[in-house]
């Protein structure tokens, strides 16, 4: 499955896409003398690179598993993860 055209035409995404991106390089920059933060933090750069390339589909379902992960380890990125969740397929992700 191929990513949706659309979604670079997506400002919201676009949007919600950049606060993530940003977010995880402060997340990263605050971690800087935790290892084990940060191979946290290269896990899910990694699964969101990965699913972004894979489809819509995928970035659904990244980001359902990410989010709980994401709340362990790094609460105050949560808000940015399920907004940008809800940019994909128009559902909720808890």
């Amino acid at each position: 499955m191929k990513p949706d055209p659309r979604a670079h035409n997506d400002p919201e995404r676009r949007e919600a896409e950049n606060a993530v991106k940003i977010s995880l390089k402060l997340a990263r920059a605050l971690n800087h003398d935790e290892p084990e933060k940060l191979e946290w933090l290269n896990s899910i750069e990694r699964a969101l690179s990965i699913s972004t390339k894979l489809g819509d589909g995928a970035r659904t379902d990244a980001l359902e598993y990410l989010i709980p992960v994401v709340e362990v380890k790094f609460p105050w990125l949560v808000p940015d993860f399920t907004r940008l969740a809800s940019t994909y397929n128009g559902r909720d992700v808890e």
